[in-house]
């Protein structure tokens, strides 16, 4: 809580002046502020009080306005302090993304075994470019045949098809 509120005091001496001259900007100055916190878990009485100070300290906002922004503010605050992010590291490549839900769609046709292989050569996709370097044939139907491939096939099977375990 003490770092989300350093984050706050920062804001508000940096942008008091504006929020003064200009009150109704009070929302983005405030989502700036968010922008910079660190995401961590708060009780509605902690962001009500973070809030309040942040109010108080950028001065010109009124005693009524505060109470009546406060409780709307601090639920933005705990729903930012627990958002998770979209990820991490670089999107995914286009080339890996369509392989993907072509191997979601050819799987929840219920394909499985040389049937599944059958359907993805079918489909006009052939193994992985990787595979092929090492030995793998060109083909799903082909590689089925052979037992490391197969083992392999299986592993991009499921690896693109599980579900998330929430």
């Amino acid at each position: 809580m003490q770092v989300i509120q350093e984050v706050f005091n920062r804001h508000a001496e940096r942008y008091w002046h504006v929020i003064r001259l200009a009150p109704h900007l009070v929302r983005h100055y405030f989502h700036l502020a968010l922008e910079d916190c660190p995401k961590a878990g708060l009780s509605r009485d902690e962001a009500e009080s973070i809030v309040r100070q942040w109010f108080i300290s950028v001065q010109g906002i009124s005693s009524p306005q505060i109470d009546v922004l406060t409780p709307l503010f601090a639920q933005k605050l705990i729903e930012h302090a627990v958002s998770r992010t979209g990820g991490t590291g670089r999107p995914k490549s286009n080339y890996i993304e369509t392989r993907r839900k072509i191997i979601q769609g050819v799987s929840a046709k219920g394909f499985i075994g040389q049937k599944y292989c059958a359907e993805l050569t079918r489909v006009g996709l052939d193994t992985p470019l990787e595979w092929r370097r090492q030995g793998c044939p060109a083909t799903y139907s082909e590689g089925w045949n052979h037992p490391k491939w197969r083992q392999r096939i299986s592993n991009e099977k499921s690896k693109y098809t599980r579900t998330s375990r929430n």
